[in-house]
C-alpha cells in the first residue's frame, strides 16, 4: 500500500513540475512557432459539486486538472521514476 501511494505522489508531483516547465517554455515562445499550439493546448478534466444553492449564497467545490503535452511528459517521467525506485528497493 505504501508502495502504491509512493507511486501516486511521485506521478503527481511529476505532472505539476511538468506543468510548470511548460508553462515557463510557454511564456518564451512567440506566439506564431508552432510549439505554441502544444504549449496551450490542454484537456481539463474534473469535478464541479455544488454544495449548497441558497439564494444569497452559493457554496460548491471545483476540482480541475490541467494536462498539457508537457504535464504528460511529466506523468510518465514520474512513472519510470516510481516503477524504477520500486523495484530497486
Amino acid at each position: 500500500m505504501a508502495r502504491l501511494i509512493y507511486a501516486l505522489v511521485v506521478i503527481f508531483l511529476c505532472s505539476l513540475i511538468g506543468t510548470v516547465v511548460g508553462e515557463l517554455v510557454a511564456v518564451f515562445v512567440p506566439a506564431s512557432h508552432p510549439a505554441s499550439i502544444l504549449l496551450s493546448t490542454a484537456i481539463t478534466p474534473g469535478f464541479h459539486l455544488p454544495l449548497t444553492d441558497l439564494s444569497a449564497i452559493l457554496v460548491e467545490l471545483q476540482f480541475h486538472l490541467k494536462i498539457t503535452v508537457i504535464s504528460l511528459v511529466g506523468m510518465i517521467a514520474g512513472t519510470f521514476v516510481s516503477l524504477w525506485k520500486i523495484r530497486n528497493g
